[in-house]
């Protein structure tokens, strides 16, 4: 029903070398948001899987100039990276699958567990952050347009695949 298709895939992969150079940017934004909310910060106190240092000790620790952040926002903009670089082969459904099962209460790790609420709220912030990059750039109104909702659909696939994961 939301139509995600080739003609989005290509658009990705098309306009991926104009949008990465704002990843960074959206990185740093979606993590200020986050940390805008104690609630949303407590996620980053456990030790994320791969992240080699120590670990906050708490909510009080957690700052975004703490090693485990910049570990995470390195992975964050690796992901995004990916939504357009591969986007349309096979491996496409099994990452946002993978980031949609991580995350969970019921099949992820119970110490990283994320409330659907925040996980979609979150969702949308993404969105709304690649619209104002994508407003931005220096593409033909119709480019950006098809940008736009290609990124759009894949972040309604990608919030279905967390939602999948949070039931039984």
């Amino acid at each position: 029903m939301i139509g995600l298709g080739e003609n989005d895939f290509a658009a990705l992969r098309e306009f991926h070398s104009v949008i990465e150079p704002h990843l960074e940017t959206i990185v740093k934004r979606v993590y200020q948001k986050m940390f805008d909310f104690d609630w949303m910060k407590r996620h980053f106190v456990p030790k994320h899987h791969g992240f080699e240092g120590n670990a906050p000790e708490s909510v009080d620790n957690v700052s975004l100039n703490h090693a485990q952040i910049h570990f995470r926002r390195k992975k964050l903009k690796e992901y995004f990276a990916k939504l357009s670089t591969p986007a349309g082969d096979e491996t496409f459904a099994v990452l946002l699958d993978v980031i949609g099962h991580i995350h969970t209460p019921h099949k992820g790790s119970p110490t990283r567990a994320v409330p659907i609420v925040q996980i979609t709220a979150l969702l949308g912030f993404i969105d709304d952050q690649f619209a104002k990059a994508i407003s931005k750039l220096k593409l033909k109104v119709a480019d950006r347009v098809k940008l736009q909702r290609a990124y759009s659909k894949v972040f309604w696939v990608q919030n279905n695949m967390f939602i999948r994961h949070y039931t039984n």
